[in-house]
């Protein structure tokens, strides 16, 4: 996966807060449903391919960094 562009400021806070709600939501099908609402919104800042796995392994890496 390419690095993605800087996002503007509003879009990144709420990507980290539907990653926070992702983390918190005990259904799974919810937490899709979160992770797909992000692949939407990043895929109009991004021309590249991708996918929700993508999102999910961006919320994961983003959950440890922000754990450091």
């Amino acid at each position: 996966m390419a690095k993605l562009p800087e996002l503007p400021p509003d879009a990144a806070r709420a990507f980290v807060s539907a990653m926070q709600a992702y983390f918190a939501e005990p259904d799974p099908m919810k937490r899709d449903e979160i992770a797909v609402v992000q692949l939407r919104r990043l895929q109009d800042h991004w021309r590249g391919k991708l996918r929700l796995d993508d999102v999910r392994r961006m919320f994961a890496e983003m959950r440890e960094h922000l754990r450091d």
